[in-house]
Formats: structure tokens, sequence, C-alpha cells
């Protein structure tokens, strides 16, 4: 294999591999498997609640625990008997559903109100001309 090419896909590979392990991490603090001992930053608004301001960089940030490091074996099993992703994947579709549904009604409204308007210009340049 050419090496530029290999090069690339091993960036890939690791950039892949962050964000899956960010995602991971992530699940791990909501389901409050947390280290007391590792504590990170994490950068947002200015909003959040206790968001502190880095003098290097000009971000805001607030302080939290890190996620308990466990095997891809542990994660799993936490994963087999936590569903609170197929609840919120549901949750997803249902909103989307509803945006659709919404999404329709406004055009469906929109053509209405056009067409309504167009009937009535017609109906004031014919009372106008008589």
């Amino acid at each position: 294999m050419n090496p530029k090419v290999q090069e690339f896909l091993d960036k890939k590979k690791a950039e892949e591999r962050e964000k899956e392990l960010e995602r991971r991490n992530e699940h791990l603090i909501s389901l409050g498997l947390i280290d007391e001992n590792k504590i990170g930053k994490k950068y947002g608004s200015a909003f959040e609640d206790n968001a502190r301001k880095e003098k290097e960089t000009g971000l805001f940030y607030v302080e939290r625990y890190g996620a308990l490091e466990v095997t891809d074996e542990e994660y799993a099993e936490i994963c087999k008997y936590d569903n609170t992703n197929e609840e919120a994947n549901s949750a997803d579709i249902k909103m989307k559903e509803d945006i659709s549904s919404i999404k329709s009604w406004v055009k469906f409204w929109s053509i209405f109100s056009i067409v309504i308007m167009a009937i009535a210009v017609i109906a004031f340049i014919t009372i106008a001309n008589q």
C-alpha cells in the first residue's frame, strides 16, 4: 500500500477512535460512572453554571470529573443493561416525525395564504375597475 494512503487511513482511524472514546466517556459520565481523581475541563458557554474563563485562550470551561476507565467488554456489558440510549433514539425519531409534520403543515398554510392573497388581489382589481 502507498505510504501516503496508509498514513491517511491511520489518521482517520485514530480520529474515529478518539470520537468514539469521547462519546463513550460522555455516556459513562451521564450514568454517574466517574473517577473523582480525574478532573478535566469541558469547554462551553459563559452561561453554564460555574463557568470560568481561561486567561491564555479566552475560552470558557467548567471543571468536572472524568469517566471511569473501563474495558471494551465492561462497556459492552454496561450498554447491554442501560436502555437510555434506546429511549433517546426513539425520542429523536419521534421528534423528527413531529418536525416533519409541522413542516408539512407550514408549507400547506403558506401555499394556502398565497392563493387567498392572489384571489383577494384579483377581486380588488375587478371591483376597482367597475
